[in-house]
């Protein structure tokens, strides 16, 4: 069991695209097989569990992770790294907290067999600029989309089952996928378009 319950991020930029903050961070050419874990925090900017670095490598059996506060998700990933995960149960509370986010578009997940919990504003299940497999999942959102693809990004879902009560009253409409186009920090160099299956 892993549990972060404070501090402070002394660079946001670093804690959303390197990790920096997190309770467990795996980076530069590492590999870590995690098992039968739960890892928590309670801070701003404190993803649970982050992979970062070229031919960085994860993989997650039977681990909980769950963060409480703002901009702190689930599992996140970034420059070509990839996690692997089977029976993973994410939970995120905070705004601007996914559940899995891939940062940058060379990165991938592949997860099955598990359960995506958000309940924060502007908290999609998946937020993807790379790419992500999930089958077999059982996904809530309920203060935003279920996922948010930008650019070059691929997701493919099989046998899941995906439920948002998230509900604009200006626009009069809930989105279930949202797809678009940035000129974010990690998308500058990237004219390709996501994919959705």
């Amino acid at each position: 069991e892993l549990s972060k319950i404070s501090g402070t991020s002394t660079d946001i930029e670093s804690s959303m695209y390197y990790g920096l903050n997190s309770a467990f961070i795996v980076k530069d050419n590492s590999n870590v097989i995690l098992n039968n874990s739960s890892i928590t925090t309670k801070s701003d900017y404190s993803t649970a569990f982050f992979a970062t670095g070229m031919s960085t490598t994860a993989t997650l059996t039977n681990v909980s992770l769950s963060t409480e506060n703002k901009n702190s998700n689930g599992l996140s990933i970034s420059e070509s790294s990839s996690i692997n995960a089977s029976k993973v149960n994410i939970i995120t509370k905070g705004e601007q907290s996914a559940a899995l986010k891939t940062i940058t578009n060379n990165s991938e997940i592949i997860i099955d067999d598990s359960t995506l919990i958000t309940e924060g504003s502007n908290s999609p299940i998946f937020e993807i600029k790379g790419k992500v497999e999930a089958t077999n999942i059982l996904a809530t959102s309920t203060n935003s989309n279920i996922a948010v693809l930008e650019n070059s990004s691929s997701l493919s879902i099989i046998e899941s089952e995906l439920t948002t009560t998230s509900y604009n009253i200006d626009e009069k409409l809930s989105s279930v996928f949202f797809l678009y186009k940035s000129n974010s920090k990690t998308a500058s160099n990237d004219s390709g378009s996501s994919d959705l299956t």
